[in-house]
């Protein structure tokens, strides 16, 4: 299989070429392919003719998407439409990462399922949203991927790390963190994502799919275990959304059902805690039991 990824050096892009190893990939950057442009784009695929093109690229700062409207719909909605009518032309699936903030204000928390009512709350979520849309009135040959709360690797170029990092930067800076405890989610490891998609992509899967870790829990949870696991004494200490409030909204639940892509693939992914576990090993930073 030939296959072309966009996002070089980001997260989810980094274990795709992991998860994906022994194939043909060409792993492209921003300065090798600009997606908000449909020239290259053409010219990017005629070349390469990849089997499957799997964009990871987004505009995801959300402060910034706030105050950009403009590239955020340009990035996170016309781009992968642009990209699946590439793929259309040319004959390949096109797989597109998307979000749990798809999701706004849960009146039953349970885990959401992919047949669920989208209701963004901020502008990042809005065009994500219509990027699916976009997506799926372009190309019938698609994936859909929503996952939530990515770290690895690195970190996030577009946000200077990732929530695992700033954690252990900040406790150990300051003694003490304080973290949002009424925002209930899935942070998860970014090589779950990067196998859920391969493994959908191999058994030529089409539509959309939730692909998180196993399981839920607050920032501030999360926070508790990154602190315990790593074996930093800092204390954390649970706040309101209202405390950090940056201008955007986020989802006060967005947990993901994951059992279509289960039934699709016969495989499971690991659980939130499992996932903080592999990172921090990954890392050098996990605490000797």
């Amino acid at each position: 299989m030939r296959a072309l990824i966009t996002g070089a050096g980001g997260q989810l892009a980094t274990y795709l070429v992991e998860a994906l190893a022994g194939n043909d990939l060409l792993v492209l950057s921003r300065r090798e392919l600009d997606i908000t442009e449909s020239d290259q784009i053409r010219d990017a695929l005629e070349r390469a003719r990849p089997d499957v093109v799997i964009n990871t690229a987004a505009f995801h700062n959300l402060p910034q998407c706030e105050r950009d409207v403009r590239t955020s719909f340009e990035v996170n909605a016309r781009a992968p439409f642009l990209l699946a009518k590439a793929c259309r032309d040319l004959g390949a699936k096109f797989v597109h990462v998307s979000t749990d903030y798809v999701f706004g204000n849960v009146v039953e928390p349970r885990p959401l399922t992919e047949d669920d009512l989208p209701a963004p709350l901020s502008v990042y979520a809005a065009s994500k949203l219509a990027g699916e849309h976009l997506v799926r009135q372009a190309t019938d040959s698609h994936l859909l991927i929503r996952t939530c709360g990515l770290y690895g690797a690195r970190g996030s170029s577009g946000k200077k790390g990732n929530f695992v990092l700033t954690m252990l930067r900040l406790a150990r800076e300051r003694g003490e963190v304080r973290v949002v405890n009424d925002q209930r989610c899935t942070p998860t490891y970014a090589k779950y994502p990067a196998m859920a998609i391969a493994a959908l992509v191999h058994a030529d899967c089409n539509g959309t799919f939730h692909a998180v870790s196993a399981g839920d829990c607050t920032w501030y949870e999360f926070a508790v275990q990154i602190l315990r696991l790593a074996g930093v004494s800092a204390k954390a200490f649970p706040v309101t959304s209202e405390e950090f409030f940056d201008g955007v909204r986020r989802p006060p639940y967005s947990a993901l059902d994951c059992s279509k892509f289960e039934r699709a693939t016969g495989e499971r992914l690991p659980s939130w805690k499992d996932g903080l576990r592999d990172y921090l090993t990954e890392i050098g930073e996990r605490r000797q039991d």
